[in-house]
């Protein structure tokens, strides 16, 4: 009999937010592996990514709707949003003693009522993605009643000490006291606990070192079947010099965008040639509004997947900027630059994925204090002296079909 195995995730494609994308990957490949898949997601699904992913679940993906205000989760322009925020919020407010910024913190009736129903139908092994957190809030109440199944809560980012998403730092002590008594319920409840990379684990345990849990790390990566591949190199021959920045522009790290253009300013004062050959396209979400005079920097907002992949393809590098609380993210775009072998130019305060990629040769570690002169050594490097990296890395440790067999090992 093929084990069973439903997974909770708020977002799930066609979802185009990244915990959609880990967890419509990871299903492709379990049931790749023969294992009887069911998804419970949001109704709030609504975009078009990784429709390709849906095909392998056909009828197995369960949207409810978790009661989350409309309102709180647009960014607010007219005056009629404007309002209507704020009465969203207040509402989110009353209605809640927890972050009421969590999408799923209003949805625990039919989230629980959906879960019995399918771990009656068999489903023994119960995947909890988070965040939004409160999906494992919920389900750690009905932890108790079944002892038979196979509880699994994986944390694609920090809960209480992120200080860059999901507003813990803007709540009331009151309500973050709440969120530090639902981070350790749901630690010390579920049978399994994983996360994304080593730092959250090893906090996680370390917190809670008298948890029954087994901790796990298992990374983000890439699905090799979404690298496309020109039918010409002709555009990594010509005299441009191409970066790429693809995903999340948080506004916490908006300092090191700030930094990359004050160093375009330099490089344009003081070697304008070679300034001249340096194509930037941004794709993704972002905030930023700061003045930018540079008009080979182009902003270009969300675009495909596959586009996507073409212009990493396209790329001479790609740019990461972290945050200085998760300066040890390995981002699905992380991973995606790793697939296409492309030198990173990681923008941070020096922490872990900095390291990563200087030991490992895939790139180069810039910081606020990075001056023009070693940033164009970096540009000449990437351009003219490419066949410095990847030289002996494993790029096969990011490929999600080895990955996911280390899930497959907690499955019962």
């Amino acid at each position: 009999m093929n084990k069973k195995v439903l997974i909770i995730s708020y977002f799930f494609p066609p979802s185009n937010k990244i915990g959609g994308r880990r967890w419509g990957k990871f299903s492709k490949f379990f049931i790749h592996n023969n294992l009887d898949v069911q998804v419970l997601t949001s109704k709030n699904n609504d975009e078009n990514g990784w429709i390709s992913d849906l095909k392998y679940l056909g009828n197995k993906v369960d949207q409810i709707s978790f009661n989350y205000p409309y309102y709180l989760g647009v960014n607010p322009k007219s005056i009629k949003e404007k309002l209507m925020y704020r009465i969203s919020l207040i509402w989110s407010k009353l209605n809640t003693k927890s972050n009421f910024y969590d999408k799923s913190v209003h949805g625990e009736k039919e989230l629980i009522s959906k879960t019995i129903h399918y771990i009656e139908k068999g489903y023994k092994n119960i995947v909890v993605t988070v965040a939004p957190f409160h999906l494992a809030t919920h389900i750690s109440k009905i932890i108790p009643n079944y002892p038979d199944c196979n509880f699994i809560v994986d944390f694609r980012d920090p809960w209480i000490d992120n200080k860059t998403a999901y507003g813990y730092y803007s709540l009331t002590e009151s309500r973050r006291q709440n969120e530090r008594n639902s981070e350790e319920r749901v630690v010390n409840l579920f049978n399994h606990v994983v996360t994304v990379n080593d730092s959250i684990t090893n906090q996680l345990r370390g917190k809670y070192f008298e948890s029954k849990a087994k901790f796990h790390t298992i990374l983000n990566g890439f699905d090799f079947d979404d690298l496309v591949e020109s039918s010409t190199k002709n555009h990594l021959k010509d005299d441009k010099i191409r970066l790429i920045f693809s995903g999340t522009l948080y506004d916490k790290a908006e300092k090191y965008f700030d930094h990359l253009l004050n160093l375009m300013t330099d490089l344009k004062n003081s070697n304008k040639t070679f300034y001249d050959k340096i194509e930037i396209d941004v794709y993704g979400y972002s905030n930023y509004c700061s003045l930018n005079s540079h008009k080979n920097i182009r902003f270009n907002g969300f675009v495909s997947n596959e586009k996507v992949n073409f212009e990493i393809e396209k790329a001479h590098a790609c740019l990461l900027f972290l945050t200085d609380d998760i300066n040890y993210s390995f981002s699905t775009k992380f991973c995606e630059y790793i697939a296409y072998e492309k030198p990173i130019i990681i923008f941070s305060n020096n922490g872990l994925t900095a390291k990563f990629v200087d030991e490992n040769k895939i790139g180069f570690s810039l910081n606020l204090s990075t001056n023009c002169e070693y940033f164009l050594s970096v540009l000449f490097r990437i351009k003219y002296e490419s066949d410095e990296f990847y030289s002996f890395f494993r790029r096969d440790d990011f490929d999600l079909r080895n990955i996911s067999k280390k899930y497959l090992k907690l499955f019962k």
